[in-house]
């Protein structure tokens, strides 16, 4: 079980004072979970979780990029379509024919196969691409330099080439959009809007742990 942070605890007063004008409204609802992976997801109903493990490696503004990222998967109803497609596998797997009646079909072992499914769903490469344009536009939005999601992306790439934990990695990169590809198409964009890359220092500094963060084999962001 995952535990959320609350309350005094740094990830948690961190978190808070970062996502101050958007946090509890619209729906939204973005708290931390105390695990040493770099990793975040968004849920149909607007809940985020934000791993302290990333954000042991990324500023701020890095972290509000990929919040702003899977707000984008909530918003253009990505997360309803990866549930559906849990649903539909879970259901099929108890041989229900008719998916208008899987609510009502659904075994206890079937719904714990069903939360085992969506858990490790992953985004299509299109939704990926649609879900990083959308916080590149969510930083512009807040007055941040969309830069930060470019940056983000590179330090993914450096998990990547790092080879910490190889196996996982490999599996977790065949799996999303090219990362290279990502970053490349960020710059691209923060270039032709006229902004400038931070330099070193420019942002705000991470809070840094005795641990070392691996990525996730559930990486969704």
């Amino acid at each position: 079980t995952n535990v959320i942070l609350t309350g005094n605890d740094p990830y948690a007063q961190r978190l808070a004072r970062i996502t101050a004008p958007i946090n509890n409204r619209d729906g939204l609802n973005i708290k931390v979970y105390k695990k040493n992976e770099v990793n975040a997801f968004a849920a149909a109903d607007g809940s985020i979780r934000v791993y302290s493990g990333l954000m042991d490696i990324m500023t701020d503004e890095e972290i509000l990029g990929v919040i702003g990222h899977e707000i984008g998967h909530v918003k253009l109803k990505h997360t309803k379509e990866a549930f559906r497609s849990a649903l539909v596998t879970s259901a099929l797997r108890d041989g229900v024919a008719s998916t208008g009646r899987v609510a009502s079909a659904l075994s206890g072992s079937v719904l714990g196969d069903l939360a085992e499914t969506l858990a490790s769903s992953q985004y299509s490469q299109k939704q990926e691409y649609e879900a990083d344009n959308y916080g590149y536009n969510f930083l512009k939005e807040h007055g941040i330099n969309p830069w930060a999601m470019a940056s983000s992306f590179e330090k993914l790439g450096e998990l990547q080439a790092s080879g910490n934990s190889s196996g996982a990695i490999m599996q977790l990169f065949s799996t999303h959009p090219e990362i290279k590809k990502r970053t490349a198409a960020m710059v691209e964009k923060a270039t032709k809007d006229g902004y400038v890359r931070p330099g070193v220092g420019a942002t705000t500094q991470k809070k840094t742990t005795s641990g070392s963060a691996s990525t996730s084999s559930r990486w969704t962001f």
